[in-house]
């Protein structure tokens, strides 16, 4: 069985990190393994971890996209390079540097999935297993509700909220699932690097967050899939702040 493509996202705009997130993860068979906004910090994720392709913005502080991109591993080592960036004026020294495929922004899914597709062709053929971290990912949710126990993979999971007496648990294709749990109970049944409890009601998946837009009280309001919108207190303000931005 072939494993999912292992993707490393790199843009120092925390927007555009989390719209790529998102979009990467409608993708089939595709795992996001990481999320930097500078050059130094991806190099440093792809000596440290398996990547099968990178997607690049150019324009950073410090090191530019094209200059990471010289500095990558070669061979069986070296991922595949898909540009992301605002700017049409890069094209070709992006491809004299090999990269599978040059994304301008806005990118809409279409596009990003035949750049994922060039990307999967790209990489070399392996037998090599999927790895703990990713067989770990796909590990459903068992969520307990009254017409019985519903398998949720976690990426699936938008967030949930305590809502009168009961946690609703909603789903990125818009299911819902009212359960026993507590919010307590799902935040330590989900991952954690992913997700974080944004008050004593609510927790989101940090990976689908879309938009962060301030309260007068000091606190936010977490915009996710759908619309939906998720009270973020003062106290766990900076800290969601601090992890969405790293």
């Amino acid at each position: 069985m072939t494993r999912p493509l292992r993707c490393l996202i790199v843009d120092d705009e925390l927007l555009a990190r989390h719209r790529m997130q998102r979009l990467l993860l409608l993708q089939d068979d595709v795992v996001v393994v990481g999320v930097c906004s500078d050059a130094a910090a991806a190099l440093a994720a792809v000596d440290d971890g398996d990547v099968d392709v990178v997607f690049l913005d150019i324009h950073m502080p410090g090191l530019s996209g094209l200059e990471a991109a010289e500095r990558l591993p070669d061979g069986d080592r070296r991922p595949a390079v898909v540009f992301a960036t605002a700017w049409a004026d890069h094209a070709v020294d992006a491809f004299a540097l090999g990269a599978v495929d040059y994304l301008l922004k806005p990118i809409d899914e279409a596009r990003l999935a035949r750049a994922v597709e060039r990307a999967r062709k790209a990489r070399p053929p392996t037998s090599a297993p999927a790895s703990t971290t990713t067989t770990e990912a796909l590990a459903p949710l068992s969520i307990p509700t009254r017409r019985g126990v519903a398998l949720v993979p976690p990426g699936d999971v938008t967030h949930a909220v305590l809502e009168n007496d009961l946690v609703t648990v909603y789903g990125r294709d818009g299911a819902v699932y009212v359960t026993d749990f507590s919010v307590a109970d799902l935040e330590e049944r989900l991952p954690a690097d992913r997700f974080m409890r944004v008050h004593r009601r609510a927790l989101v998946n940090l990976w689908l967050v879309t938009l962060l837009q301030p309260l007068e009280t000091g606190g936010y309001t977490a915009v996710l899939p759908g619309e939906h919108r998720v009270t973020v207190s003062r106290s766990a303000g900076r800290e969601l702040r601090r992890r969405l931005g790293r």
